[in-house]
């Protein structure tokens, strides 16, 4: 083994200054500018390169490795001299993984060396960025034993030869997605040894023999438990029929919508003068000449309790509607981080130039730009503002500013700078001097605005466990009508922002409810104003349940139950659709994957029904329903046709070819690709006993075991067998 070893490194150390040389260049690409500005994380982006880099560096590694002793005079050569396929393989592997490892390890080290050296003086950054790259790139080495069983296949066609990439390509894609901070980069660093381990251990497998019969063990003894492989080959037809489904699907649903007239869709609505609920008929449509996207009401008819409802129907001239606001959960990290900060953005409402970063640890970092370079100015915590350097105080519990531009939307599209918030309470941030206070010290779980009163300021609601808190924005003169008024189309944002500095604005707390137990294990919620002061409450779900919390002490009751539906008309809903002959292509192993999930939270969340509600969808769609078991039993058909014909071309026995036919069911359209990849295309004669094909590179026939029949000898033959003297003379004479 240290003889092969030796000679891999010696035969493939030439290739390691390549991958030095990409890496490297990869780390200097992703760090920020000392001169000028760059939004990009290092985290993000040097995972964002390596997603591309580490992969193809590790196939490359493979494939180099693999071609030379797969030639027919090298292996001649290795096995002559008493070397076996499975020393090759790990030697090979063993010398892959220790140039993969240089390649990436030495420059990301170095990476990791100057952010330690430069700190976070002039950008947010600290040396363990670099450890969901390595992470991930733990994982990308399967690509390289993968790369050997790919060379190492005897494929009929390059689809079937291709194929041993789809499992490692699928596990790495899933790796990378979860690479995201330090908890996640050790957690997806356990999960790439497993990875690894099955990739390895099938490729061996793989190498060593690729003739492979699974089913027929009792007669072919050199197939006994070689099971990796055909696995590992099925999981990878599997994994290619999910991705061109999941394609095809998206590609149709971009087709069928378009880019600039979305389909239509129905929604809950408040009516401004009469606070009665509607179901009303949206479209979303772009307008390019203001670069604006609008909302249009299509139609809108009132809910009445037990009453019909059509949403297309014409809306009188005059009447304006509020929708509902999402209450907005305080629990959740602000998109864009990667694991450790965001990306620097400019707060528009300071006096000066000031752009900030959350970092993970629970701070606000606020940098100042100045004569073309940033630098490190405060530190903000939740009780103190800090200067630059110092990490102490009450943390956040998540990024304050982003949850606040979220929560406070309205104020941006009022023109007004945006407060922070977390889950401990709301705070406002302030220069001149710089300086933070608490406005709303309580529990957040979940918080939104709603506009209760025209020319006021909207109120501020504010979900804490199973309890509703309102609370009113007043200024220093304890009047709520400071709030600008809002001119323009819904959903246009302003530009220049007003600080909330010479507002002295307090939170007065109005009234508290107490939510029903329905709405009380919902994550989502949503909030409209209600008549008499009251407010109507609803969840995200299916079927919509509406709450009316009334103003009178904490009395809640039932207002109705309706169906938004989705965007269609109700007489036009039930049709067929392309989907649904789409959806009869998905392998039968996806419907009981997520049926299984669907029951399990059924049964362990008594207040989340996904069962029931799909159980319900099935029994209102009958005809896209029908549509969808006709097309999977059609594919289904048409699969073990194919399975059969793959099969018999392969030369499978009668026994391993049943068996595949049965898991058409599970594998759909995966069964006869399965066959075709695991299988070789092998010469068959006729057996002499069961006259049925039996394959020529098996002793004994598949299908009843008799052996092969000896040749009937019709002239002189030289044998290497040791005999007599005497014997061969005799046999001469004879």
């Amino acid at each position: 083994m240290r003889a092969l070893i030796w000679k891999e490194l010696r035969e493939n150390v030439r290739w390691l200054p390549i991958g030095l040389l990409v890496v490297t260049a990869v780390g200097y690409l992703v760090l920020p500018s000392i001169f000028t500005f760059s939004q990009s994380m290092v985290a993000r982006d040097l995972l964002a390169q390596l997603a591309i880099i580490a992969p193809l560096l590790a196939f490359a590694l493979g494939v180099v490795q693999s071609f030379r002793d797969l030639k027919p005079a090298s292996g001649a050569y290795l096995n002559h001299r008493g070397v076996t396929r499975s020393d090759v393989f790990l030697a090979k592997t063993i010398v892959g993984f220790l140039l993969y490892a240089i390649a990436i390890v030495v420059p990301l080290t170095a990476l990791a060396a100057w952010i330690a050296a430069q700190g976070m003086q002039w950008y947010p950054m600290r040396p363990a960025q670099v450890l969901p790259s390595l992470a991930y790139a733990l994982a990308a080495f399967g690509m390289h034993p993968a790369a050997m069983l790919m060379m190492a296949r005897d494929a009929s066609w390059w689809g079937t030869r291709l194929l041993p990439l789809v499992p490692i390509a699928i596990a790495v894609f899933v790796i990378w997605t979860l690479s995201k901070g330090l908890m996640w980069a050790a957690i997806c660093a356990i999960l790439a040894v497993p990875v690894l381990t099955w990739v390895v251990a099938t490729a061996r497998q793989g190498w060593c023999d690729l003739v492979s019969d699974p089913s027929a063990t009792k007669y072919h003894l050199t197939a006994r438990g070689r099971c990796l492989l055909p696995l590992y080959l099925t999981a990878g037809a599997v994994g290619a029929l999910f991705v061109s489904l999941m394609f095809g699907i998206a590609i149709l649903e971009y087709w069928r919508r378009g880019i600039d007239l979305p389909e239509p869709f129905n929604a809950i609505a408040v009516e401004r003068e009469s606070k009665s609920l509607w179901m009303v008929t949206n479209q979303y449509k772009y307008d390019r000449v203001m670069g604006i996207t609008r909302t249009n009401v299509l139609g809108g008819d009132p809910v009445v309790q037990g009453g019909q409802v059509n949403p297309l129907k014409p809306v009188p001239d005059g009447l304006g509607f509020d929708f509902f606001s999402h209450l907005t959960p305080t629990d959740r990290g602000v998109v864009q981080s990667d694991g450790f900060f965001t990306p620097l953005s400019m707060i528009a409402a300071f006096s000066d130039e000031t752009w900030y970063s959350f970092d993970q640890r629970g701070y606000v970092l606020l940098y100042g730009a100045a004569a073309g370079r940033f630098s490190w100015k405060n530190t903000v915590a939740a009780d103190h503002i800090h200067s630059a350097g110092i990490l102490s105080g009450v943390p956040f519990t998540a990024d304050p500013i982003g949850l606040g531009a979220l929560a406070f939307s309205t104020f941006r599209e009022a023109g007004l700078a945006t407060p922070l918030v977390d889950s401990k309470g709301v705070y406002l941030l302030e220069d001149q001097p710089l300086s933070i206070r608490t406005l709303i010290a309580q529990p957040v779980d979940a918080i939104g605005l709603v506009t209760k009163e025209a020319g006021a300021a909207p109120s501020v609601l504010i979900r804490a466990q199973s309890q509703l808190f309102e609370y009113e924005m007043v200024d220093g003169t304890g009047s709520t009508h400071w709030f600008p008024e809002v001119d323009g189309e819904r959903g246009v944002t302003r530009i220049t922002v007003r600080p909330l500095r010479d507002l002295s604005l307090s939170a007065k707390l109005v009234q508290t409810y107490d939510l029903p137990p329905e709405l009380a294990h919902r994550s989502e919620l949503s909030i409209a104003s209600a008549a008499d002061g009251g407010w109507f409450l609803t969840s995200s779900a299916s079927k919509t349940t509406v709450f009316k919390v009334a103003p009178q002490g904490d009395t809640l009751r039932l207002a109705f139950t309706i169906e938004p539906g989705t965007s269609s008309p109700p007489s036009a809903e039930d049709r067929i659709h392309v989907l649904n002959v789409l959806f009869g292509l998905c392998p039968g192993v996806m419907y009981l994957i997520g049926t299984a999930i669907a029951g399990w939270v059924s049964f362990s969340q008594p207040f989340e029904r996904p069962f029931a509600d799909l159980m319900s969808w099935v029994a209102d769609h009958p005809v896209q329903t029908t549509a969808g078991v006709v097309a999977f039993v059609l594919v289904s058909l048409t699969c073990v046709m194919l399975t059969i014909r793959a099969s018999r071309q392969r030369g499978l026995s009668r026994r391993p070819m049943l068996l595949w036919c049965w898991s058409v069911g599970l594998l759909g359209l995966a069964a006869p690709l399965s066959v075709l990849a695991i299988y070789r295309n092998v010469h068959r004669e006729a057996c002499s006993r069961c006259e049925r094909p039996r394959r020529v590179d098996l002793e004994l026939c598949e299908n009843c075991g008799a052996g092969w029949d000896l040749p009937t000898i019709g002239a002189i033959e030289i044998t290497d067998e040791h005999r007599s003297p005497q014997a061969i003379a005799s046999e001469v004479l004879a």
